[in-house]
């Protein structure tokens, strides 16, 4: 059984359901249940044929993030401009990457973590103006 073009299939299916509401999953469906007919029973195929059954299911609701998600998405769009020096770059990335934290700090424990990811690619552009050191290696 090919537990990952299962889980890759049905990923797909719910990524096409939320792009587009009128996304037929029967075809989906069918192509999950073919993947498991010929397998044995199992834990595994009770689990595909489950997946399968629960494309039919509405999406749940997106969550509605706050104001102070709004205000960090904010800061984070606003990259500084490439014609700056790289140390201008990298003062203004390290800049939004800490006013998002303290954005972070006053939010709710449900959101929080999804403002404190605002910053990975605030981090990841910051190393590559300058890439960490770790240690002379002497």
């Amino acid at each position: 059984m090919d537990i990952v073009k299962i889980n890759s299939l049905f990923t797909q299916a719910r990524y096409e359901q939320r792009e587009n509401p009128s996304y037929d999953v029967r075809p989906t469906q069918q192509r999950l249940r073919a993947l498991v007919a010929d397998e044995p029973d199992s834990d595994d195929k009770t689990w595909a044929l489950r997946l399968a059954d629960k494309l039919a299911e509405p999406l749940p609701p997106p969550p509605r993030l706050s104001a102070l998600y709004d205000e960090a998405v904010a800061i984070q769009a606003a990259l500084p401009s490439p014609d700056a020096s790289p140390e201008d770059r990298y003062a203004a990335l390290a800049d939004a990457h800490h006013r998002i934290w303290e954005i972070a700090d006053r939010a709710d424990p449900s959101e929080e973590v999804h403002i404190r990811a605002l910053t990975a690619p605030l981090q990841q552009l910051m190393d590559y103006i300058r890439p960490p050191t770790f240690g002379s290696g002497s």
